[in-house]
């Protein structure tokens, strides 16, 4: 029975360890997503420009960029600033708000994915400003410049 106790006891120091993140790291970790958005949607734009010939990876980058568009909310999720947050603390403060601009984002990303996965230029075109659209309706009002 004192060796299941422990081993409990354990369990729980573990766990909460292991759930204590720092406002530092939760900052790091939310700027790699956008980091992550941020290249798929250079390496889409560079590709429907004609800039690099790699039509065959469109779909590829569009499918990045619709999955980590899906994690954006949870992100945030965490109030997190600090010196290294271009965070607003709008964010937290208008949080449906947020969150719908978020809900925009993947939407929209998820209709490029889709379009890319069909080869339909003209949608891939029409969807790729729809996901400017949505990252600009967002960074606008709650990112710090």
């Amino acid at each position: 029975m004192k060796r299941i106790r422990i081993i409990v006891v354990l369990a729980l120091a573990v766990s909460a360890s292991a759930s204590a993140a720092s406002e530092a790291d939760l900052v790091k970790y939310r700027q790699s997503g956008m980091k992550v958005l941020s290249g798929s949607m250079t390496q889409i734009s560079a590709i429907v420009k004609g800039e690099v010939p790699r039509e065959g990876e469109l779909k590829a980058h569009a499918d990045a960029l619709a999955a980590q568009a899906k994690l954006v909310k949870a992100a945030y999720k965490d109030k997190a600033g600090g010196d290294k947050s271009h965070a607003r603390p709008e964010i937290w403060q208008n949080w449906d708000d947020f969150s719908s601009k978020a809900d925009d984002l993947e939407t929209a990303s998820a209709a490029l994915a889709e379009a890319a996965g069909k080869g339909d230029r003209a949608a891939v075109r029409q969807q790729v400003a729809a996901v400017g659209k949505a990252c600009k309706s967002c960074h606008d009002k709650y990112e710090e410049d």
